[in-house]
């Protein structure tokens, strides 16, 4: 706690920063419960991966940003959650599954 006392203190705008993430992290969660209240868990859930789609491809849009590089690995692994989702929350249904 200390040590990001002495951060804030050195470097303003991190402070800034900071209350700005709270607020943001406030309304995506607000929102998420609305979401829910209004609609369903799993379309929240779906939404949450479509979040993880958008910085991925952010970050891959903009290669110094994040040093992100594609790997076909992490696309099976981000298809294999969401058919994981998709499986657990009923939308994809199969014969004997």
């Amino acid at each position: 706690m200390f040590l990001a006392a002495q951060q804030f203190a050195a470097k303003p705008q991190l402070f800034v920063f900071a209350f700005l993430f709270i607020l943001v992290a406030f309304g995506f969660n607000g929102f998420g419960a609305s979401v829910t209240k209004y609609s369903s868990a799993t379309t929240r859930s779906l939404s949450e991966q479509t979040r993880t789609v958008v910085i991925w491809f952010f970050f891959l849009a903009y290669p110094g940003f994040g040093q992100e590089t594609f790997e076909i690995l992490k696309l099976a692994g981000f298809v294999l959650i969401i058919s994981g989702v998709l499986f657990f929350n009923e939308i994809l249904v199969f014969d004997g599954c």
